[in-house]
């Protein structure tokens, strides 16, 4: 720093009497000055110019410094010459007498964002601390009888508190047996938001499922997203062998997004020995939706049409596993596009179990459930 000021002052010091020497010579008054009064300026000029050079140098060395900090990866050490300034200490994790505290406060006064700033903290202090969260979590999606605080069930529990939690705590909720029904299916929601899982939590749903308990086979799908090895065993080997026909009927549809060999045998040996009729019916499909036979739209649970003042009802003609190929001779490609297409009258080209079929609408649909297909 302090050569920094003395090649600052001596570079001042010139400017000043390259002003006074300007200021001379434009006024006349005095000849300028020649041979020993310009020797000291001189002097003083290039010393300040050296002191310059040393001053650009310096902050050169200063940027290649702190950019080698900032590049490449690895941690990396601040030069000799830079002082260190000390990192900030970690926040210390509260504990789970200190956040219920904070929540009765922040419940108290009726402040949202703390409480799920603090919920959210709770649930990642590990499982001693999933009781007490369920039970306030419960306190915030129903009504409060003192009227200080309480929200709508579906924006508080599972946009607010539920998404924001450690879903080792979701699959907590949803491998116990709860009270609460709602809350068991918001924490499944919530866990669509976390995939891929751990293995220990993929684990944990497998062995639910495996037990056959209440909403099980929702927890199916979650499987299936995570995608992990033991989801994907789990998947199969309850597609295959699962003592309920409605676990096998989810593992089988969420297979429909795994095409793979083994994925295949299992669903073609589902569709032709299941013993229940409509985990046979959900094997075609996933088979429709891997190896469709045409390009169309596959119907997977029907289609509705307007209703006047009473809404949608269903249409009886499509039913699901029908491949619509054509409205009016035209290709159709989404359901959207087979919604905006059809009228009174249309005529649609369905090819349903392997045989084409002509279907005559007596109204025009408002919208298929159902996915575009594309034969490969």
């Amino acid at each position: 720093m302090r050569d920094v000021l003395t090649g600052l002052a001596g570079f001042f010091f010139m400017l000043a009497v390259s002003w006074m020497y300007a200021l001379g010579r434009a006024g006349g008054a005095s000849p300028p000055p020649t041979g020993a009064a310009v020797a000291p300026a001189e002097a003083a000029l290039a010393e300040a110019r050296r002191e310059r050079d040393a001053v650009r140098r310096d902050v050169a060395r200063l940027r290649a410094d702190l950019a080698a900090l900032n590049a490449g990866p690895g941690p990396r050490s601040a030069p000799a010459d830079l002082p260190v300034e000390p990192a900030a200490p970690e926040p210390a994790q509260r504990t789970l007498e200190e956040l219920r505290a904070a929540f009765a406060e922040a419940y108290r006064i009726g402040e949202k964002g703390p409480i799920v700033e603090i919920l959210a903290a709770m649930s990642r202090l590990g499982e001693e601390a999933y009781p007490t969260l369920f039970d306030l979590t419960r306190r915030c999606t129903y009504p409060d009888p003192d009227g200080i605080i309480w929200m709508h069930r579906v924006s508080m529990s599972d946009r607010f508190l539920m998404a924001r939690y450690d879903p080792a705590f979701l699959v907590w909720v949803v491998t116990n047996a709860t009270p609460d029904r709602y809350l068991h299916w918001a924490a499944i929601v919530a866990l669509h938001r976390h995939i891929p899982l751990s293995e220990r939590d993929e684990r944990r749903l497998a062995e639910t499922i495996a037990a056959d308990s209440t909403n099980s086979s929702n927890l199916i799908p979650v499987l299936s997203l995570s995608a992990g090895p033991v989801a994907r065993e789990t998947v199969l080997r309850f597609a295959r062998s699962h003592a309920s026909a409605a676990v096998r009927g989810s593992s089988i549809l969420t297979m429909a997004n795994w095409d793979t060999p083994e994925t295949l045998r299992v669903l073609e040996e589902a569709a032709r020995q299941d013993p229940n009729e409509r985990v046979r019916i959900d094997a075609r499909y996933s088979l429709l939706v891997l190896r469709p036979p045409e390009t169309g739209v596959l119907v997977s649970h029907g289609a509705f049409r307007a209703n006047g003042a009473d809404g949608y009802t269903w249409c009886p003609d499509l039913a699901m596993n029908d491949i619509v190929i054509r409205c009016d001779s035209q290709p159709v490609r989404t359901p959207e596009d087979l919604a905006s297409t059809t009228r009174e009258g249309s005529v649609l080209e369905v090819l349903r179990d392997g045989t084409l079929v002509y279907i005559h609408l007596a109204a025009p649909l408002a919208g298929v459930d159902g996915r575009g297909v594309t034969r490969r």
